[in-house]
């Protein structure tokens, strides 16, 4: 005897979800529904559109083993203060002022641009 023959999916269906689509992102909205995606996203249009994520394709794909907590990766991915004095090879490839044309100001904005090389160290510029 098949040992799920009691199991009736008609009776467990997923739970139908609103999405909706901006820019080539998907959203998914599993809670109340308090406001229009439109009043999250408001003042990323200007920001978003010129580069058309939309249109982005993936030309490569890297997987990597990491032996520790995944939160350790995810803040030292988010956390780089001391990029500029230890690691002065990174703001070469991603300077520390990147952000700086970013010019919203309040909740979520761009927090790095203050970050910067040390005076006089030339190859953080």
């Amino acid at each position: 005897m098949d040992a799920w023959a009691w199991f009736e999916p008609a009776e467990h269906g997923l739970v139908e979800l609103p999405t909706r689509a901006w820019h080539g992102l998907v959203f998914v909205h599993a809670g109340e529904v308090r406001a229009p995606l439109e009043a999250h996203l408001d003042g990323l249009e200007g920001l978003v559109a010129p580069y058309e994520p939309e249109h982005l394709v993936v030309v490569a794909d890297h997987a990597s083993t990491v032996e520790a907590n995944w939160k350790v990766v995810v803040e030292n991915y988010q956390e780089c203060y001391h990029c500029a004095t230890i690691h002065p090879e990174l703001c070469r490839m991603s300077p520390p002022r990147s952000g700086a044309n970013d010019e919203r100001t309040g909740p979520g904005a761009w927090v790095g641009a203050g970050r910067g090389c040390a005076t006089g160290r030339r190859r953080c510029r």
